[in-house]
């Protein structure tokens, strides 16, 4: 126990500066939220959404995705090289993503308070078009932490462990993602009543009436697998310094 509590302790020494870093990173998104917002009050004479949240939780996600990429193997590798086993750096290293991935979540609601304040004291009787607290449920906040967490997990590894050649198949599942996955979508409607797209259709439908509850259950199973996959590949991998 001694051994594991040594391991955690290490890790957040380690990443205490990118706890910090995401911080005020979800800080400044939502400051430039209440800009936004305020723009569309005064100047558009709009109404309103809870930007602020909403910039806090996208962009703290997207971070934390991204630093997966070379985060991990720097953790790994220095881990190591200070005589870490593997056994324990490995979930270590997972337990202090999930920590941060639900911390700013935990963050996440704290700007969503404020914000709900902000906009009754500055702008009384403008209409708020969407309510993002349904998010901040134990359910989905669970839930997204552990698909972060195994999302950054997996990713590190295989950059980890492949290098150069995962960094190229990434590139090009962005560009296809990126470029290809609009122009598929707009064949398909074209084509629409053609077997290939009914069948794609068909298929959406059905992953429409997937409930809520079995949704969740298959992102925590899909998490769990991907956590595996990303231990066994660092579990024999050796040291790159």
């Amino acid at each position: 126990m001694k051994e594991w509590k040594r391991e955690l302790k290490k890790q957040l020494v380690m990443r205490w500066d990118e706890i910090l870093t995401l911080f005020v990173l979800q800080m400044i998104v939502f400051l430039f939220g209440q800009l936004v917002a305020a723009a569309a009050v005064y100047i558009f004479k709009g109404s309103l959404i809870e930007i602020g949240t909403l910039l806090s939780l996208t962009g703290a996600a997207i971070v934390l995705f991204c630093c997966g990429i070379g985060a991990t193997g720097t953790y790994f590798n220095v881990g190591i090289s200070m005589c870490a086993v593997r056994k324990r750096l490995v979930p270590a290293m997972y337990l202090v993503t999930f920590a941060e991935a639900f911390l700013a979540a935990c963050t996440g609601y704290f700007f969503y308070r404020l914000e709900l304040w902000i906009f009754d004291t500055f702008y009384p009787g403008v209409k708020c078009e969407m309510d993002f607290g349904f998010l901040f449920q134990w359910k989905y906040i669970l839930a997204a932490s552990l698909a972060l967490t195994a999302g950054y997990s997996l990713i590190g590894a295989l950059f980890v462990r492949f290098g150069k050649v995962a960094s190229w198949i990434f590139w090009m599942a962005w560009v296809v993602g990126c470029a290809g996955l609009p122009r598929s979508g707009q064949i398909l409607e074209r084509h629409r009543d053609t077997a290939v797209a009914q069948a794609l259709f068909a298929v959406g439908g059905a992953f429409g009436k997937i409930t809520e509850s079995a949704l969740l259950w298959g992102i925590a199973g899909a998490s769990a697998l991907m956590l595996i996959v990303s231990y066994l590949m660092l579990r024999r991998q050796q040291v790159q310094l």
